[in-house]
């Protein structure tokens, strides 16, 4: 799979097992590398997007607790906030 996607092997791995060498130490694939595993297995993107004809939940099931929260999610957050305040 990493050969066939142009990746390395321990970046597949990883998503393979839904882990990050950085905090929250949970996969976080850029939406680029989703189109990249998508080519390299030959399916449409959303294949390879959990519950991507659902709504969006709050947190993931990785992120549980405050502490797993990651600093893109905690920014969107206080920037819905200010605009939900604005209104």
């Amino acid at each position: 799979m990493a050969n066939r996607s142009g990746m390395h092997r321990n970046q597949v791995s990883n998503l393979e097992r839904n882990h990050s060498n950085r905090d929250p130490y949970i996969a976080d694939p850029q939406l680029s590398t989703i189109y990249r595993l998508a080519l390299a297995l030959s399916v449409p993107p959303a294949w390879l997007l959990p519950d991507v004809d659902r709504p969006v939940q709050r947190r993931s099931p990785e992120q549980a607790s405050n502490k797993a929260v990651s600093v893109v999610e905690a920014e969107l957050e206080r920037l819905l906030s200010e605009q939900e305040a604005e209104r």
